[in-house]
């Protein structure tokens, strides 16, 4: 039988609505971040020509100057009197808007630039360098999903090589890495990054410390993580310091709180709050809420349907049927890849509140949720993502689309050559235990839910803990346990599902069964 829950539930798929798939195209590693007096006074010649010789020090280019900070100016003249716009109109706010902006940075690159990025970033240097790398994040970002190995591997070069960036520049190259792994980890079905992920974006905090983003980025991997291994006293022990960091950005950390937020259960009180909070929060100070970029070329529909969602998890129609509206009517909605998906929403809303209020108090709903799917990031970014990632209709969640193949390194312990001693289970003691016991492989489960984000040795501790089997046996089933983690993690949050087995099969049992000396109970 399939293992039932190595799965985790993964509400850490609702990560993705931190920086990147709240369609925020702002990047927040402080005002003035770069390489400053380190800029070489001439650029190599192969350097894009499209990249500015001088960066604007606060407003995006792509921002109309003669537009009014809180109206969208792509609202369509059509649409109904007291629709939203595409984000709260902030007049319920407790929250003054001048306190919503945080001086969140628009990064190196003031304008859009070309298709293909200089092939070597390190052929630059000081602010060239910096560009470059940042022009790799966006490519891999948005359109070219099959190079983000590639960019990844660009920013790390200019990571490792520090010296020539200062050290605020140096802390946007470790917050774009991690953003990018990320997107890497939702979309690519690759949990193994997690770690190096959240790295990153610990550096960050080391390298500027007064960062009002990141701490709620990080809140949001911690909430998880709590959540996901049953964890109730941390999860209450960290609401305050959660609501703390908020307060320090309100204009991007309740976006990025909210994504996980929402697909709380009913009885943890989040999903109620963070309505709460949306309904406070205001756009003032950028672009992203207001308008397309050439950044997130789809921000306007996609906020708008994550506030509809918001709003339909917690059973508030209106609000939900306005939001949808305003996503279907929104500037690009006509060429938007998921429209569809979101037509689709508002078709049957009433049958998608039903499924958010069959769901039991304790029940999480990131598998009801868009948070919880593998296209959070491209949903907003992506011009034209591949097919894989772009839903029929809203019932097809996590069945046809599946993650894809990224062709980026193994992850180590789960696809690999599997632990020394095969055949490990195949003895008298084991296979009596495997015989008799009710459920292995929901003790498999329920140990990978408890040792998440701490590995495949944490897992075979527990597992020989609870059943009693052998060490080098309970290491075969801690081994499947991490690769069902890494590499199935979207299509096993049904964890019954057929694409849940099919994953397994092919990704996690041969080497089990290698290991073991017997087939998967």
């Amino acid at each position: 039988m399939p293992l039932r829950s190595p799965t985790l539930r993964i509400t850490a798929l609702a990560l993705l609505l931190g920086l990147l798939a709240a369609c925020s195209d702002d990047d927040t590693t402080g005002p003035g971040a770069g390489t400053g007096s380190e800029q070489p006074s001439e650029q190599p010649s192969e350097q894009p020509s499209e990249q500015p010789s001088e960066q604007p020090s606060e407003q995006p280019s792509e921002q109309p100057s003669e537009q009014p900070s809180g109206q969208p100016s792509e609202q369509p003249s059509e649409q109904p009197s007291g629709q939203p716009s595409g984000q709260p109109s902030g007049e319920s706010s407790g929250i003054d808007p001048a306190d919503m902006f945080c001086a969140v940075w628009d990064g190196m690159l003031t304008e859009e630039p070309g298709p293909s990025p200089p092939p070597d970033c390190m052929t630059f240097e000081g602010l060239a360098r910096v560009q470059c790398a940042e022009h790799w994040f966006w490519h891999g970002l948005r359109d070219h999903l099959d190079q983000r190995w590639e960019a990844v591997a660009q920013l790390t070069a200019v990571i490792d090589a520090g010296g020539e960036i200062e050290t605020l520049g140096l802390a946007r190259m470790h917050a774009l890495r991690g953003q990018l792994l990320m997107a890497i980890m939702l979309e690519h079905g690759r949990f193994d990054v997690m770690t190096d992920m959240r790295a990153d974006m610990q550096r960050v905090l080391e390298l500027d410390p007064s960062n009002p983003i990141i701490p709620s980025f990080l809140d949001s991997i911690d909430l998880i993580i709590a959540h996901n291994t049953g964890n109730t006293e941390a999860m209450q022990a960290m609401h305050s310091r959660i609501w703390e960091n908020v307060e320090r950005c309100p204009l991007g950390n309740i976006l990025s709180i909210s994504g996980v937020a929402i697909g709380m259960p009913m009885n943890t009180g989040w999903p109620q709050e963070i309505v709460d909070a949306l309904d406070e929060w205001d756009c003032v100070g950028v672009d992203f809420c207001t308008q397309n970029t050439w950044r997130a070329p789809y921000a306007q529909p996609g906020l708008a349907f994550h506030f509809g969602e918001a709003f339909a998890r917690v059973g508030n129609r209106d609000r939900a049927e306005d939001y949808l509206t305003a996503a279907l009517n929104a500037e690009g909605h006509d060429t938007w890849p998921y429209r569809a998906f979101a037509q689709a929403s508002l078709d049957d809303l009433d049958g998608w509140i039903a499924d958010f209020e069959g769901l039991a108090a304790d029940e999480d709903a990131t598998h009801l949720t868009y948070a919880g799917q593998p296209f959070g990031c491209v949903f907003c970014h992506a011009q034209a993502p591949p097919a894989n990632l772009v839903p029929n209709d809203r019932m097809g969640l996590q069945t046809n689309v599946l993650p894809f193949d990224d062709g980026g390194p193994a992850e180590p312990g789960s696809t690999g050559p599997p632990p020394s001693g095969a055949g490990a289970c195949d003895n008298a003691a084991d296979l009596d235990i495997l015989g008799t016991s009710d459920d292995v492989g929901g003790t498999v489960g329920s140990c990978s839910m408890g040792c998440f984000g701490q590995g495949a040795a944490c897992i075979s501790q527990c597992v020989q803990d609870d059943t009693g089997l052998s060490s080098d046996c309970s290491d075969c089933f801690g081994s499947v346990g991490q690769c069902t983690i890494d590499r199935c993690a979207f299509q096993c949050i049904n964890a019954g599902s057929s694409a849940c087995q099919t994953c397994q099969q092919s990704n996690c049992f041969p080497a089990f069964e290698a290991c073991a000396g017997v087939e998967m109970p």
